[in-house]
C-alpha cells in the first residue's frame, strides 16, 4: 500500500455525521478520487457548494487558481476548474480541484489541517465535490501533472488502516 493521508479533506462530523464516501476512484481514465459524503449524490444536499476543505498534509503551494466558472460543455471549458496544488514535504504533489481556494500565493506554507478553501462546482462538475490528485516529485514544479498515481489513501475515507506515519503524528483535526 502507497501514501496513507491521515487527515480527511472534510472537518470530521460534518452534515450530520454522515459518512466520507469516494464517488469515483482513481484508475486508468480518472486519476484522481472524487471525495462526498455517503448516501448523497451530486447536485443535491451534502457536500455543497461553500463547504470547507481543509489540506490533508503540509507542504508548500505550487499553484492556486481562482475564478472559473461552471462548464457545461466539456469541449468548451478552457480554464478548467479552480485548484490549489500542494507540494507535499514527501515531494509528491497533491492537487485540490473544485474548491473556491483562500488567496494562496505560489510559495506559502501550508500545514495539514488549515483550510484550503470552500468547495464548489467550477469547471466541469455534474454538482458540487471535491477531485483529488497525488502526482509523484517532477523536478520541475509546472510540469507537476504529468506523473498522476493512484496507489494513494485517505485515513477515514477509503481505509481504516492508520499508517506509522499516522502514529507518529497526532491526526489534525479543524
Amino acid at each position: 500500500m502507497g501514501k496513507i493521508y491521515c487527515n480527511p479533506p472534510f472537518k470530521p462530523g460534518a452534515h450530520m455525521g454522515v459518512n466520507y464516501e469516494i464517488w469515483q476512484k482513481c484508475e486508468p481514465g480518472h486519476l484522481a478520487k472524487d471525495v462526498g459524503f455517503q448516501g448523497i449524490k451530486w447536485g443535491t444536499t451534502g457536500t455543497s457548494s461553500g463547504t470547507p476543505v481543509y489540506f490533508m498534509e503540509s507542504g508548500t503551494v505550487v499553484s492556486s487558481k481562482n475564478n472559473c466558472p461552471h462548464c457545461s460543455d466539456r469541449n468548451n471549458c478552457p480554464q478548467g476548474a479552480n485548484n490549489v496544488i500542494v507540494k507535499g514535504n514527501d515531494g509528491y504533489y497533491t492537487e485540490y480541484a473544485h474548491v473556491t481556494p483562500i488567496n494562496f500565493a505560489p510559495g506559502t506554507k501550508v500545514k495539514a489541517g488549515q483550510q484550503v478553501g470552500w468547495v464548489d462546482d467550477s469547471g466541469i462538475t455534474s454538482g458540487a465535490h471535491v477531485h483529488i490528485a497525488r502526482f509523484a516529485p517532477n523536478d520541475d514544479d509546472a510540469l507537476y501533472f504529468e506523473r498522476p498515481i493512484c496507489d494513494w489513501n485517505i485515513y477515514g475515507v477509503d481505509t481504516l488502516t492508520l499508517s506509522r506515519d499516522c502514529h507518529r503524528s497526532p491526526i489534525l483535526r479543524p
